[in-house]
């Protein structure tokens, strides 16, 4: 069946073999028999994965495009409203954190080796995102994807009665 799904966006390459064989007989005086099977399946198809990569700008510390907000880690400070007498949550947090000025982490606090790193290994977005939106689902993945599986069975039978 040569179906397009959802998941494969159009694309529908899909080949699937299955085959096989079986044979079987008597060996000795029709008291011993044999019987042998072999089965096989060839599965090749298109896999589009939509995933979320950083931008080339998220790389390098800028977040201002995005719809996430990005905290110092080293300036956490006591909450100054928080109740310890009520259930600790979003509304009552005991320390408070400051956002990176426009949302930017400074270029000196990025380690140069990992930047390079994520530059030169990590796919570019592919797909546009709207505007506002959150920063995900930037990365549309289409490769084949095959499967080999071979299996067989080899089987002998005896009858030791006589009558």
């Amino acid at each position: 069946m040569d179906a397009s799904t959802f998941g494969s966006m159009g694309n529908n390459h899909l080949v699937q073999n299955n085959y096989g064989a079986s044979f079987g007989a008597p060996l000795i005086k029709k008291n011993t028999f044999f019987f042998a099977n072999y089965e096989g399946l060839r599965l090749s198809r298109a896999n589009a994965q939509t995933l979320t990569v950083p931008t080339p700008e998220e790389i390098q510390g800028d977040f201002s495009m995005s719809n996430v907000t990005i905290y110092d880690p080293t300036k956490a400070v006591a909450n100054p409203n928080y109740n310890p007498a009520k259930p600790t949550g979003p509304a009552n947090f005991p320390y408070t954190r400051q956002q990176f000025p426009g949302n930017v982490i400074p270029s000196d606090r990025i380690n140069p080796l990992l930047e390079a790193f994520l530059l030169k290994y990590v796919p570019m977005p592919n797909m546009s995102m709207m505007p506002g939106a959150a920063d995900s689902n930037n990365y549309l993945d289409v490769r084949n994807e095959t499967h080999f599986q071979d299996q067989g069975t080899i089987r002998i039978d005896h009858n030791f009665s006589k009558g």
